[in-house]
């Protein structure tokens, strides 16, 4: 991705049973830090794989996501192993539970 260059994907998610079309951003790895907390995100491997959640933080050396189904379920990925994300264009409705 280069420049002012906006890519937009549009993805279907599963969430609570209930499915939905998001309309994506297509973002640099190095953007993440940006994301505002509680929004949806795919991060996307260098060996293709996914992983989809909420953004909830990153630290000095993973990105921390939360699961889409159960707020307090997270996972820590490592920075280097992603190659770039997608993050939805509109907050989830219930992006609050997103605790700290």
């Amino acid at each position: 991705m280069s420049g002012d260059e906006e890519i937009r994907a549009e993805v279907s998610i599963t969430i609570k049973g209930e499915k939905k079309d998001y309309e994506m951003l297509v973002k640099d790895i190095n953007e993440i830090e940006d994301c505002p907390k509680g929004k949806i995100v795919i991060l996307i491997g260098h060996d293709q794989s996914q992983w989809t959640g909420t953004f909830v933080e990153t630290d000095d050396e993973d990105i921390i996501i939360a699961s889409l189904d159960n707020p307090d379920s997270r996972i820590a990925l490592n920075i280097s192993g992603a190659a770039c994300y997608l993050e939805e264009i509109e907050e989830i409705p219930y992006a609050e539970e997103i605790k700290d």
